[in-house]
């Protein structure tokens, strides 16, 4: 799935299409600092390496150890948010730039080039990548520039609608965990 999603996004790039990517930046430097201040309290070995090898050293670090479960939330927690982007890096400039060429586009997969294309019943934007990527080759209409940016917009605020029930889901279960366990030393 991921190799689909990389390579549409990479036949869109190279034949200029409109298109819409899944783009995702590296942690901010705060929640790295976060990281460190977190990892020092558990005596886990952690120098902000948030890269893929870095990842999974301190993943296998940690592998069947008490502290996996709490380490792994955390660490798809640290990562920035990935969005929808008509653009590959996130912006028109990057997208023209020589000496991007080498850049990350979706910082949590390591990946140069990503999109999502693997089910359109799922995700309207998979849908978009595509019917641009077949009218390409078809020599057909592909959807328009404007409709890709509202498509964008519509996803993205999904996202962030997904994202805030998760958040209230884990509030009220935390809040019921605790109610279930008043007065007892954790």
């Amino acid at each position: 799935m991921i190799t689909a999603n990389e390579v549409s996004a990479k036949y869109a790039k190279d034949h200029s299409l409109d298109n819409l990517y899944r783009v995702h930046d590296e942690p901010n430097k705060n929640k790295l600092e976060r990281a460190n201040e977190f990892f020092d309290i558990l005596n886990i070995n952690f120098e902000g390496d948030l890269s893929a090898e870095g990842t999974r050293s301190l993943i296998e670090l940690i592998k069947d150890t008490s502290s996996e479960e709490i380490i792994n939330k955390f660490l798809i927690k640290m990562q920035s948010r990935a969005k929808y982007s008509e653009h590959l890096y996130n912006n028109t400039v990057a997208q023209k730039d020589d000496w991007l060429e080498d850049k990350i586009s979706h910082y949590a997969l390591q990946s140069p080039h990503y999109s999502h294309t693997t089910s359109p019943i799922r995700r309207l934007p998979d849908y978009v990548t595509q019917f641009n990527i077949l009218a390409h080759m078809h020599g057909t209409k592909p959807i328009p520039k404007k409709l890709i940016e509202k498509i964008r917009d519509i996803a993205n605020e999904r996202q962030l609608e997904v994202d805030q029930a998760e958040k209230d889901f884990d509030d009220i279960s935390s809040v019921m965990y605790a109610e279930k366990h008043i007065g007892e030393k954790f």
